[in-house]
């Protein structure tokens, strides 16, 4: 499995799933974790020591942020594909949220030597991966015998699921995948089996827009599936498609033209695009990861 990072400024961190085509022949939609798309956690989870996990079955969203309120913390949760079906028996969509309860904690710390019977190691965990059980690292204060509290602190939210709530809105595009120069199809829409099949990376240093689709339009309008926001980029300026593994790129009739490795596309013309190479819409460049 490969998988993605991506960290935000606000100290959230995503792990996107990447499937390949051997790994999508063996997806089956009757594993209870096959639709999760990432896990979003709200702190590194190289900090956590371990995490509750528990299975919700009445989500409303499939993606949204879960609130909080009562006895315990999230610390993550997971996020769906766009295809996950709604379970019409709990009246939602299922999903796990990793958590810690109010005695698990000390001093707004994770106790360490203490861990949960079914407790799992955050890093174990990835979409669709159910994790393996956390063990026990005990360190002890220096001037105590008592084991000491895990060194990870969080803020005075102190609470545990109850509902959800939607993703906060942000202003600055960098800090959030679906505000950055994608447009509201990009999270709506994937592939058949629901799987993201790439992402390109702006050579400006922007966060990666996950490659959702089998077929994707670029371009300035807001009806396009990435939006391109430059005054050189056409209306409807190229687009992507995905077949027996690789993404080719067409130009579309663009004013500033499509160019790939700095050579440029006729009009019409359709080109692969290999893991690496440098997809250059007008002036503004992208690196294809697959």
């Amino acid at each position: 499995m490969r998988l993605r990072t991506v960290t935000y400024r606000d100290g959230r961190c995503e792990i996107i799933q990447v499937l390949n085509d051997d790994q999508l022949q063996d997806w089956s939609k009757s594993d209870p974790l096959a639709f999760e798309a990432s896990i979003m956690w709200l702190y590194p989870p190289e900090k956590i020591p371990y995490v509750r996990v528990l299975t919700v079955r009445n989500c409303k969203s499939r993606r949204g942020r879960l609130s909080t309120g009562g006895n315990g913390r999230v610390l993550g949760y997971s996020r769906l594909t766009s295809d996950a079906p709604f379970n019409g028996d709990s009246g939602g969509f299922v999903r796990r949220v990793f958590y810690v309860r109010e005695d698990d904690l000390q001093n707004n710390r994770i106790i360490a030597d203490r861990i949960p019977k079914k407790a799992v190691t955050p890093t174990s965990l990835a979409p669709g991966i159910h994790g393996e059980h956390a063990r026990s690292q005990v360190t002890r204060d220096a001037d105590s015998k008592r084991p000491s509290a895990a060194a990870s602190p969080f803020d005075n939210d102190v609470s545990d699921w109850i509902g959800e709530e939607p993703e906060p809105l942000v202003s600055d595009a960098e800090t959030d995948i679906q505000e950055q120069e994608v447009g509201t199809d990009v999270e709506l829409a994937t592939d058949s089996r629901g799987r993201i099949l790439g992402f390109l990376v702006p050579i400006s240093g922007k966060n990666p827009i996950p490659l959702a689709k089998t077929d994707i339009h670029m371009g300035r309008s807001q009806e396009c599936d990435i939006v391109v926001n430059d005054v050189e980029v056409s209306g409807l300026h190229c687009e992507l498609t995905y077949e027996d593994g690789r993404w080719f790129v067409r130009d579309v009739g663009s004013t500033n033209g499509t160019f790939v490795d700095s050579e440029a596309l006729e009009v019409g013309e359709r080109r692969q695009l290999a893991h690496g190479a440098v997809l250059s819409v007008s002036k503004v460049a992208y690196r294809l990861e697959t």
